[in-house]
């Protein structure tokens, strides 16, 4: 019994609309990961105020923000608590006084519009790439989806990634939250209210994508389709690396399961676009990876692109070769997968290819990708026709606070680029 999830509910009992709240709360646990608010220690305990999005809350309405906690799950329920500097009373919900409320100092006083943000506009067409950066939903901290889509130049964010969670073929964020747990949920309706979208990956580098942990093609149908109706998707994307690719089994049963999605999306009149997101080499795809293309076409899985993750190379000094690396990558990959699509032109076969690099220092010492390299990459994409760009990361697309250095981190690109400026970049804006 070392740790707990819990929503807390907070509820407004009036006379007058919130524009912000703050809760404040003891508890002997450790506060490890919090989502729909900003968490804060207090010394003598635990601090939540909202987010952007969520600071409105009208009489009679109520907010959720969840926790993550450390310690002895027997001592979860805090002993005492305080909304807006009110005493409240501890259960199943927080309940207020209906007394007026009043602003605990230092805690946001701004009104948020009904709408927070202006997002700005998606390119489209054959020559103008969309561009849909990666955001590592479990990265600490979580991520503002509209504040991350307003400033990194987009309005389609790729949130990663769904795995296999401590349950065997259940879906979890990064095996953190389960899928019904709902996290992210808010965020996401307030990216779509505020006229983005997002795109859901599952896998990546780390824990088990669902095709390892379900055994049967049913069983991993339904479990992808439990997310894909949670969260009310018409993107998904199948982030496949590392042992995943070579796993004959696994591969199959995914295209399998992914030609079930999509049977049950047209039978229903909703869209849903399948991308597969694999490693390359600037001479093309592994030949595992190629492998997982071609299962999903023999399936007849309908995929919007191949996407190829143009980084981590090993292949030595990479100075001024990024940029031009993921380009010929991105060539590579046209001409391999022309025997899969043998009626499609040149063109229409660049415009299945997608290209993620990893921006500034990539986790290989030498291998560094510049704003010099983005501006490249932009310009032959657009000509090209590709599907797509996408980083990896939204949250990486700014300076450290140290500044320049050798370190590939979570938050931040480790060279002197300003916060932006790679997805500016990127996305022609």
């Amino acid at each position: 019994m070392t740790g707990y999830n819990a929503d807390i509910t907070i509820t407004n009992p009036g006379p007058t609309t919130w524009t912000s709240w703050s809760a404040t709360f003891t508890s002997p646990l450790t506060v490890s990961s919090i989502w729909n608010g900003i968490y804060q220690s207090t010394g003598s305990g635990h601090q939540v105020s909202n987010e952007t999005w969520n600071g409105t809350v009208a009489p009679g309405s109520s907010v959720t923000f969840g926790i993550t906690g450390v310690g002895d799950s027997r001592q979860a329920t805090p002993s005492t608590c305080r909304v807006n500097n009110n005493n409240c009373t501890v259960g199943s919900t927080v309940t207020i006084p209906e007394t007026p409320t009043s602003t605990v100092p230092g805690s946001p006083t701004t009104t948020v519009p009904a709408i927070p943000t202006t997002l700005p506009m998606l390119p489209t067409g054959p020559t103008n790439v969309p561009y849909s950066p990666y955001v590592d939903a479990t990265n600490w901290p979580t991520s503002d989806l509209v504040q991350t889509a307003a400033a990194r130049s987009t309005r389609e964010l790729t949130l990663a990634f769904i795995v296999s969670g401590s349950t065997p073929c259940r879906a979890s964020w990064g095996g953190y939250y389960d899928r019904d747990a709902k996290f992210m949920t808010a965020q996401i309706a307030a990216l779509r209210a505020a006229g983005g979208d997002v795109i859901m990956s599952f896998g990546g580098a780390a824990n088990q994508e669902l095709a390892l942990t379900c055994t049967t093609v049913q069983a991993l149908a339904d479990e992808y389709q439990a997310v894909i109706d949670a969260y009310q998707l018409t993107s998904i994307d199948f982030d496949i690396e590392g042992a995943a690719t070579n796993d004959t089994a696994s591969v199959q049963r995914r295209s399998a399961a992914i030609a079930i999605l999509q049977q049950r999306a047209r039978a229903a009149n909703r869209k849903l676009d399948v991308t597969l997101t694999l490693p390359v080499m600037p001479y093309g795809l592994t030949p595992d990876g190629l492998s997982v293309v071609r299962s999903a076409v023999n399936a007849g899985v309908v995929l919007s692109s191949v996407n190829i993750m143009t980084m981590d190379y090993g292949l030595g000094s990479a100075t001024g070769k990024m940029g031009i690396w993921a380009i010929e990558a991105a060539t590579a990959t046209h001409n391999q997968i022309a025997p899969l699509y043998p009626t499609l032109s040149s063109a229409q076969r660049y415009g299945l290819v997608g290209v993620i690099p990893m921006i500034g220092q990539n986790d290989i010492l030498g291998e560094i990708f510049t704003l010099a390299d983005a501006t490249y990459v932009r310009s032959q994409a657009t000509t090209l026709g590709l599907a797509r760009i996408a980083i990896w990361s939204a949250s990486r697309d700014q300076p450290c606070p140290e500044g320049p250095n050798t370190r590939a981190q979570d938050n931040c690109s480790s060279v002197a680029a300003p916060a932006g400026a790679f997805s500016k970049a990127l996305a022609g804006a």
